[in-house]
């Protein structure tokens, strides 16, 4: 699919030939923006750290998980019953001194600091001050965007959040994608049938994340499997990365996910504080590119399996675009996502056994994340449209290695206004970094894993058979992987 022309090219070759800051001007800049991430990582950490989680899982009425709010929804759509999101967890630590990583969630006491951090900029932070403002002016945005949560006047101050609207290319991008979608695939080859008819848990989810964390070398982050997660995410200023406990995905699914999640937001934050520019994220447009990034890494995934990548998704976009276009309406966004995932099923040929069954997963995760924030959806939503960004994000990452730029831009934590700033007074990150998608690299290139993977629904069937051993895996070591469906990878360790 032909990609959408764009300016950033331009932009970046004009950045590249300024005027040359002396060495000790550039070691100024690169203390005062070492320091300043510093300041506004203490603030994250001391105020809010965590608390983004407990809005990104909403929940419904009575104690109902979303999931379960969405079932009696569309039960009861016919008497006029519209979904509610609640968010219990944001709740609970608004009210308790301390939350489970003992900081406090003290919107106020965090807005004050970040005024105060404002004023600094002009005496402490001059030279980066483009980037300092910035920055504050979006970290106000998260602090008062939970307290719209927690208050439930979610229109009056969330509608302000600088995500913006999706751009005409943007949506030209998607639909385009969605017409792809419509095509017949081609033919997965021996391999990525085998691994498409493996399934894999939770529990494997976060060995394979942790086998990739290991080979990152970030030895301080974790991973945990929580009832509170929703959608796996990646929290850089705790060091940890979420998994709900009943996510169940593919063989080929489970490496994009190394990639994405591991590879590439572990991996860029990792090397980001290895710099000295810690886990924060500079620029408006940071996680917008940094999805960007993640979702290349997905594609070599697809390449490396399949021969070939696969069509960009482009549920998020429309759905917004629809849910914008009707005022928030949610049932109107439900409908049209139903619709849209109808086809698409029916055009690949799928059984209608097969849509009956999977028909509605797509459209549930695009329908919570674009209404999360939300309070009563029966008047219509505020739409959130910070989930535009996987698939804009693609689009910028797609110019951004045309010009050789993906190292630079994976060696620290920013958007193009910022790399432009960066590169105009020479401050190049000492680790610039090849696409963090050299862990999944190293996963598949490892015969052991690829073979323990390919074969695992063998395995299962066939665990009288001592035909394991040839890969060192002992029969206690195959039965316990059995029982537990985790494959042990330090067996097949160098």
């Amino acid at each position: 699919m032909e990609k959408p022309s764009s300016e950033l090219v331009a932009q970046i070759q004009a950045a590249a030939s300024p005027e040359t800051p002396t060495p000790e001007e550039r070691e100024v800049l690169i203390r005062e923006l070492q320091d300043f991430t510093k300041q506004v990582e203490h603030i994250d950490r001391t105020y809010k750290a965590g608390a983004m989680e407990s809005w990104i899982s909403p929940h419904g009425r009575e104690g109902r998980t979303w999931s379960q709010e969405l079932d009696h929804a569309v039960a009861h759509r016919h008497e006029g019953y519209v979904p509610q999101m609640t968010y219990p967890a944001l709740e609970r630590s608004y009210h308790e001194e301390n939350d489970r990583d003992g900081t406090k969630l003290d919107t106020t006491a965090g807005l004050q600091e970040l005024e105060q951090l404002e004023v600094d900029v002009a005496e402490k932070y001059k030279h980066i001050s483009p980037v300092a403002l910035v920055l504050i002016y979006h970290k106000k945005r998260e602090f008062r965007f939970l307290e719209a949560v927690k208050s439930g006047d979610s229109k009056g101050v969330i509608a302000n959040m600088p995500f913006g609207r999706p751009s005409d290319e943007l949506v030209k991008f998607a639909n385009a994608a969605y017409e792809a979608d419509l095509r017949p695939k081609p033919k997965k080859n021996e391999t990525a049938e085998k691994l498409s008819g493996n399934t894999f848990n939770s529990r494997d989810l976060k060995e394979y994340f942790e086998y990739a964390i290991q080979l990152l070398g970030a030895k301080e982050w974790r991973v945990e499997i929580s009832t509170k997660q929703q959608v796996i995410t990646v929290y850089p200023e705790n060091k940890k990365v979420g998994i709900p406990p009943r996510r169940k995905v593919d063989g080929i699914e489970l490496l994009k996910l190394t990639a994405h999640e591991i590879g590439a937001h572990v991996g860029t934050t990792y090397t980001a504080e290895s710099n000295g520019f810690g886990t924060t994220s500079l620029g408006k447009d940071a996680s917008i590119l940094q999805e960007g990034l993640a979702m290349l890494a997905e594609r070599e995934i697809e390449q490396l399996i399949l021969g070939y990548p696969e069509n960009p998704g482009p549920y998020y976009v429309l759905g917004i675009q629809q849910a914008l276009e009707n005022g928030g309406d949610f049932w109107k966004a439900y409908d049209y996502l139903i619709d849209l995932r109808k086809k698409e099923l029916i055009a690949q040929g799928r059984s209608e056994k097969y849509i009956d069954k999977n028909l509605q997963a797509v459209p549930r995760r695009v329908l919570a994340r674009i209404f999360r924030g939300s309070v009563d959806l029966s008047h219509g939503g505020y739409v959130y449209t910070k989930d535009k960004a996987y698939l804009e994000g693609e689009m910028i990452a797609e110019k951004i290695k045309e010009v050789g730029l993906l190292g630079f831009m994976l060696a620290g934590k920013y958007d193009i206004p910022t790399a432009i700033f960066l590169l105009q007074n020479r401050v190049i990150p000492k680790d610039a970094v090849n696409l963090t998608i050299d862990v999944a690299h190293k996963i598949w290139a490892n015969q052991g894993d690829k073979d323990f993977l390919v074969n695992l629904n063998w395995y299962r069937e066939n665990h009288n058979d001592p035909y394991w051993r040839e890969f060192g895996v002992t029969d206690e070591e195959y039965i316990q992987a059995m029982i537990s469906g985790i494959p042990i990878k330090s067996r097949y360790s160098p």
